[in-house]
């Protein structure tokens, strides 16, 4: 069975994926700062880091056919077993039928010249072990059981065991290109980590004044925020011809909870601060204007950034 890559990266494959597109969004905002830091870093290499973040996630998950594979390795052992106590057997029949000088021609003919390889758990060594004793019992049968040699069930019970094994080995060889292209996937997570790693040390160069930006780029800091049960939703309010609306007042209905009030700033701006994520129900009021009704789902951990806009009444 092939090695298992490690992961690299202390946190779920779900979270990685999270944290990954967090930094490259907050990198696609100063853009151009990082430009000048280092000329490769541009929007387009941005999109090319979240695009691959997508190919990632989109490859197998590793533990289900890692353990698959071992599974089926485990039976295999088994049903080796079975098969090469059945050999010992045909070659004790075929000793009883043949004659000495034909006895090794005979062995071999039904693979005896695989037999040490199948005996290392070479699985397809065995395979091709099991066909010759099947090729081989078929053409012999008649005289291997003639003078009550080899009993009559022998050939049924030698028969279910290759296939039972046929079968297994099979859906392990299938099981381990599957745990072969989820290894892909721990180390495509891997390559997503390292890459976001070294554009979050250029980030704290870069911002190495403004500590309030490095926290954008630190991976424990997002991953806090993401395992948190709280979230934060933060933007302005304004009018259909982009002027703030100072006036506003915004509210915040879970269901079967208390309403949450806010009442925007001077500048229009508004922060819920920490806020608990799930489906809400956000209505925005204001003198002269219309109400607006929206069902937002927010996810636990998120700062999200949203405008609310409200229109003229007539």
């Amino acid at each position: 069975m092939s090695k298992q890559t490690i992961a690299e990266y202390s946190c779920s494959q779900k979270d990685l994926y999270i944290i990954c597109r967090a930094g490259w969004t907050n990198f696609k905002k100063f853009d151009a700062e990082f430009k000048r830091a280092k000329g490769f870093y541009t929007k387009e290499f941005a999109d090319a880091a979240l695009s691959q973040i997508d190919a990632a996630e989109a490859l197998p998950d590793s533990q289900r056919f890692n353990e698959a594979a071992e599974a089926g390795r485990i039976t295999l052992e088994v049903k080796a077993e079975l098969c090469k106590k059945n050999f010992g057997k045909l070659k004790m029949y075929i000793n009883a039928a043949y004659q000495d000088d034909l006895q090794v021609i005979m062995h071999e003919q039904a693979g005896l010249n695989h037999y040490k390889e199948a005996a290392n758990q070479n699985w397809e060594a065995l395979n091709e072990m099991n066909s010759s004793m099947k090729n081989f019992m078929t053409t012999h049968l008649a005289k291997l059981q003639a003078n009550t040699n080899m009993p009559a069930s022998f050939e049924s019970i030698a028969y279910k065991a290759i296939d039972e094994f046929t079968t297994i080995f099979e859906k392990y060889k299938k099981d381990l290109l599957e745990a072969s292209s989820s290894n892909s996937k721990i180390r495509a997570n891997n390559y997503l980590h390292r890459k976001l790693s070294v554009m979050f040390k250029d980030a704290g160069l870069v911002f190495h004044m403004y500590p309030e930006l490095v926290s954008l780029f630190d991976f424990d800091k997002i991953l806090h925020s993401v395992n948190s049960s709280t979230a934060k939703i933060k933007g302005l309010v304004t009018d259909e011809s982009d002027s703030v609306v100072k006036t506003a007042v915004i509210k915040i209905k879970y269901p079967d909870e208390p309403e949450i009030v806010l009442i925007v700033e001077e500048d229009g701006s508004y922060d819920t601060g920490s806020i608990k994520g799930g489906n809400a129900l956000i209505t925005v009021e204001a003198e002269g204007f219309m109400e607006v009704h929206e069902s937002l789902d927010i996810p636990k951990g998120a700062i999200i950034s949203k405008n609310l806009r409200l229109m003229r009444a007539a």
